[in-house]
């Protein structure tokens, strides 16, 4: 079967740059809240959870979230970026899924995520990126 737009198959890299900037700009915004105004809910959940020092994780995560997220942004590093997030999108799926309350997030959107970083270790950074392929 042909292919009903031919023409847009020449902008194919634009996918995964609006992929990447778009979970990108997800886990700064969720990393910006880590610092700010969800720093506490971050907080309770390694208390509860015995992992120490707590204010240590709490922080720590927010700050990575943020920085990988402006990385992913950027293109840098987009590959292994999302090996990473895609770990932390399994993880936050297997501990919602037995029940412990996550840092307020549905378990959807880690899903939909997980499958965004697994495309983008596929395809790469697509346009506007810093990567260059090898």
């Amino acid at each position: 079967m042909q292919n009903t737009f031919p023409y847009l198959l020449s902008w194919g890299l634009l996918s995964p740059f609006i992929l990447r900037f778009v979970a990108g700009a997800y886990f700064v915004s969720f990393g910006y809240k880590g610092l700010t105004s969800e720093w506490w809910n971050r907080f309770d959940f390694f208390d509860r959870n015995g992992l120490r020092p707590v204010s240590l994780f709490a922080t720590g995560t927010a700050i990575i979230d943020l920085t990988a997220g402006i990385l992913l942004m950027m293109g840098f590093a987009t590959q292994i970026v999302s090996i990473a997030f895609a770990i932390v999108c399994l993880t936050a799926i297997f501990v919602k899924n037995h029940g412990e309350s996550f840092p307020p997030r549905d378990i959807h959107i880690y899903i939909i995520l997980f499958f965004i970083f697994v495309s983008l270790i596929i395809s790469g950074a697509g346009f506007y990126a810093m990567d260059l392929p090898l």
